[in-house]
């Protein structure tokens, strides 16, 4: 197709969308003119947030290798992103590690174990030679063999849905790092279609350059590696193009969702928003899309792979995460179309470095126009309108006199450091909520009062902030104090109850666990509930499926040392231990047995019973008589089955024939039974013993 210009060319139109975020693949013709494109995609981006570029091959197929060009990439002091939260509520500390990595050295901290995503199901993960040597810049010599090419032909949607559970699920497990923010680009100078370093948009009449803003940043991602919830500064258009490696996950809120998006945060982070009204423009407060759908928000997603283009647009919030080793480059722009949102864009204050645009400095620079001169408060000497960062102001407008009015202490209060850390609790300090003295965390409340973390999470009024505070401990009813735990038969101390309606087992948060106690979680914010072990559901006694059962894997997975973790070895008692050390290269944890913790077992991970994660407002795993309800379905009856979905069940395979579910019990070999979407509900038929039953499908 011969070039033609923009007045001629029809317009671009889209090609599909992918989990709500538009997707073009446009010709080489309409990808040769930038600024003629990002007009024509304009109405989509600025309604979704984001949308993906698939560049012609013929542009692809046009880019140098970079063997020599990677070999420059600087990986200086890359962050260590530690993440605390639960219940999908996340906050992200980067911690800086003080050491420089070449490419080649990246890749390879990218493959060590601890740093590799999981295996497939059923697989093993990938070998690695373990990472030698200071990943520092190296000699020519030593990059011989060394190809910094990456083959995601693995990461397909199944895969990356798979993975993508798994990092929810894992978060806050092994801390990843991030190569971000480096300046620099490997596109060169034959490039002068989409070159992220140059591209053709009105940032270019900015007098200087401000790194990452109108010039090049680089990205070297990992596994896990993660960019929480933002805007671009200045609301500003941002592009983004992966040179190689593995995907990464991108997730947008639509426009018609950011209002309802920032209020949904500024409730989860209310402190945090007192402090900055532009908090999320810290880049550190995540949210899943599970989370956020409760709130009635839709997340759009995409996967986006090497050579391919994202591009974010004003009010469009992102985030999202790496799949594995990649190298990408991304850089803001503006079209004039921005103009009116960069006018009323706000800025952290509360960041030194945070980037302003004096707009109407820039629109006169487009025009040709003289700075305008303004006369500084302190004197006849005249200064130029402060165009770009706080650095660049006046001393006098940077001080921000009002801020420690905030924080003013009352006068009878005395003074404290600023970073002063919290008292550290005593050994085998007191828990108020039960009388076990082993040496479980501890949380700190108020009066010098200390509760273990997990009675802080497992007694329904109380819990704990992202901040490590105790919350609610005044809140307890008299009532529940008065129980007497059927474990360790101690009145002292709080206790919770089996949920089953009949049943009168109590037990203190503590000695639940060894209990055999089934932990059921019902969401963000919500308490649990709890079944004993007469009522939980049984699981499957076949090894192959608890080897690559999904959710035992990725709660294995995500387990931290201190964790309390429930265990069965076969048919065998469950116990409860804590976690010394997760050991993710063979699948195995290394626990002390409570109560006393004097042994250590090294369980692997099919052996590890995981606590119910709830997912409908209406039902709960239970052990039932169904004939009592009148809702058992007998085998061989055929009923019809609409608007139901298997629940990550370990105990049940499902196959779907049109609209018709047949439900087996994998360790009775029960033959097929179909179950009605009227049940609320569904039992397995065992035929050898009638009477036994347990829930295994939930409504959507």
């Amino acid at each position: 197709m011969g070039k033609s210009s923009s007045n001629t060319r029809a317009p671009l139109g889209l090609t599909y969308s992918e989990g709500g975020v538009p997707v073009f693949y446009p010709t080489m013709d309409e990808f040769r003119d930038f600024a003629w494109f990002v007009k024509q995609v304009d109405k989509y981006g600025m309604e979704k947030g984001i949308v993906k570029v698939v560049p012609p091959k013929e542009w692809v197929d046009s880019r140098p290798q970079l063997d020599e060009a990677v070999k420059s990439i600087k990986i200086k002091n890359p962050i260590i992103q530690h993440i605390n939260g639960t219940g999908g509520a996340y906050r992200l500390q980067n911690i800086e590690k003080k050491k420089t990595y070449d490419i080649s050295g990246w890749r390879k901290v990218c493959q060590d174990p601890e740093n590799q995503p999981p295996a497939r199901r059923g697989e093993r993960r990938k070998k690695f030679a373990k990472t030698e040597g200071s990943g520092n810049v190296k000699d020519q010599d030593d990059w011989a063999g060394f190809d910094y090419r990456f083959n995601d032909e693995e990461y397909s949607d199944e895969r990356c849905s798979e993975l993508e559970k798994t990092y929810w699920r894992s978060l806050t497990y092994s801390s990843a790092m991030y190569g971000a923010d480096m300046p620099g680009s490997l596109f060169d100078d034959s490039c002068t279609i989409w070159n992220v370093a140059h591209l053709d948009n009105i940032l270019n009449n900015l007098k200087i350059q401000i790194p990452g803003v109108n010039t090049a940043y680089l990205y070297c991602g990992m596994w896990k590696s993660t960019f929480a919830w933002h805007l671009e500064d200045m609301d500003l258009y941002s592009i983004n193009y992966i040179h190689f490696g593995a995907p990464k996950q991108w997730y947008s809120i639509s426009q018609k969702d950011k209002d309802r998006f920032f209020d949904v945060m500024k409730e989860i982070w209310p402190e945090e928003y007192g402090n900055c009204k532009e908090f999320l423009r810290h880049k550190t407060f995540n949210a899943s899309p599970a989370l956020l759908e409760q709130y009635g928000i839709k997340v759009n997603k995409v996967i986006h792979h090497q050579n391919e283009f994202m591009i974010t647009f004003p009010y469009g919030y992102h985030s999202g995460f790496n799949f594995d080793y990649n190298v990408a480059e991304s850089v803001n722009f503006a079209t004039e179309a921005w103009l009116p949102y960069g006018k009323t864009a706000n800025k952290c204050r509360c960041i030194d470095d945070s980037v302003g645009i004096d707009v109407n400095q820039l629109v006169r620079w487009m025009n040709g126009e003289e700075d305008v001169i303004y006369e500084d408060d302190n004197g006849p000497e005249s200064l130029p309108t402060p165009p770009y960062t706080n650095e660049d102001k006046p001393a006098k407008k940077r001080r921000k006199v009002d801020r420690p009015a905030k924080k003013v202490q009352p006068p009878s209060a005395p003074k404290k450091p600023q970073h002063q850390l919290p008292p550290s609790p005593p050994q085998y300090a007191k828990c108020e909520l039960c009388p076990d003295v082993f040496d479980h965390d501890l949380i700190q409340g108020k009066k010098g009062k200390y509760v273990h973390r997990i009675c802080a999470q497992l007694i329904p009024e109380t819990g704990v902030t992202l901040s490590d505070s105790l919350l609610g401990l005044e809140r307890i009813p008299a009532e529940r104090l008065k129980f007497k735990c059927l474990q360790c038969g101690s009145p002292k101390g709080a206790c919770i109850k089996c949920m089953e309606p009949k049943c009168s087992r109590v037990y203190h948060a503590s000695c639940a666990y060894p209990a055999g106690v089934l932990e059921v979680r019902k969401g963000h914010n919500q308490p649990s509930e709890f079944l004993c072990r007469f009522h939980r559901p049984k699981r499957p006694q076949k090894i192959n499926v608890l080897e690559t059962d999904p959710e035992i894997q990725g709660f294995a997975y995500s387990l931290l040392p201190g964790d309390v973790v429930q265990c069965q070895m076969g048919s065998s008692d469950i116990f409860a231990g804590i976690v010394d050390h997760n050991n993710l290269s063979e699948n195995t944890a290394m626990v002390k047995v409570l109560p006393a913790q004097t042994d250590v077992m090294e369980v692997e991970w099919k052996w590890i019973r995981s606590p119910y994660t709830h997912k409908s407002s209406n039902t709960v795993p239970r052990n039932t008589n169904p004939k009592k309800n009148g809702k058992f379905a007998p085998s061989g009856e055929k009923i019809q089955f609409t608007g139901f979905k298997k629940d990550d069940n370990v105990m049940t395979d499902i196959q779907t024939i049109e609209n018709v579910t047949w439900v087996t019990d994998q360790s009775f070999n029960a033959p097929f039974i179909p179950v009605s979407s009227s049940y609320p509900y569904f039992f397995i038929y065992r035929p050898d013993v009638s009477t036994m039953t347990a829930a295994a499908y939930y409504p959507v």
